[in-house]
């Protein structure tokens, strides 16, 4: 599962302290796949349940080509996946330079230490991806951008297509 709950739930909290936020879900449960219809729909009924139905955008997914029109329409970008797996999406969010917050500890090898204490939130828990989301928002516009920037630059620099030409060619 996608661990939305995690992220509804932290974004409840953000909201209870700043009224003007809000929190875009993008994608859609995979047609004939049953168990994601009735996670979607949990979703949903803790989004009403919360009360966030005005704060809270869902989206169908959306093609390929389109992901960099939504990173770049958003302020920040959220990855709830759980540390063992890696999602790329977030890799793509930071090359379209949007700051994100993950849980993946995997991240920490990524991030210097200095973007690991502001990108890094602890896994399942809401309290701390509320006070990242809070953190990241209460910073200026430029504040945001610079930090943006130096998520840009740190994808391009470890994950570039030159960095992957480079092992491509180790491996021949």
């Amino acid at each position: 599962m996608k661990n939305l709950e995690v992220l509804v739930r932290a974004f409840d909290l953000v909201r209870k302290k700043q009224a003007n936020v809000f929190l875009t879900i993008v994608g859609s449960p995979t047609p004939g796949k049953a168990d994601e219809g009735r996670y979607y729909e949990r979703i949903l009924n803790l989004v009403r349940e919360l009360k966030l139905e005005d704060n809270v955008a869902f989206s169908r997914s959306v093609p390929h080509s389109e992901t960099p029109r939504v990173y770049n329409e958003h302020d920040l970008f959220v990855n709830l996946t759980v540390t063992g797996s890696f999602d790329k999406t977030t890799l793509e969010a930071m090359a379209c330079g949007a700051p994100v917050l993950v849980s993946n500890r995997s991240f920490r090898e990524i991030f210097s230490s200095s973007l690991q204490s502001i990108s890094i939130f602890e896994e399942s828990n809401p309290i701390s991806l509320a006070g990242k989301i809070s953190d990241i928002i209460s910073l200026s516009l430029v504040h945001r951008k610079e930090l943006g920037r130096q998520m840009r630059s740190l994808v391009i620099e470890k994950h570039g297509l030159s960095r992957l030409a480079d092992k491509i060619i180790q491996i021949l």
